[in-house]
């Protein structure tokens, strides 16, 4: 099954479909950082700023991303 292809990127000038892409989008970077840790064995994390909220989005926790970002 293929996706669909992206015409052309803009600004998505509706608030609610800007807010609800921006979740989706989050969710599959969120998941794609999550397979790429069990597939290939190595410590990752994912800190995603949003306008929507006042706090970052961290995976897979707060503790783990403070150990992971304090070995570089």
């Amino acid at each position: 099954m293929t996706r669909k292809k992206v015409m052309k990127l803009c600004y998505i000038a509706n608030d609610s479909t800007r807010k609800v892409t921006f979740n989706k989008r989050k969710k599959g970077l969120l998941k794609k950082v999550s397979e790429l840790s069990i597939l290939c064995g190595i410590d990752a994390c994912a800190i995603v700023y949003s306008p929507y909220n006042n706090q970052p989005d961290v995976w897979p926790s707060h503790h783990e991303v403070q150990r992971i970002v304090s070995q570089f």
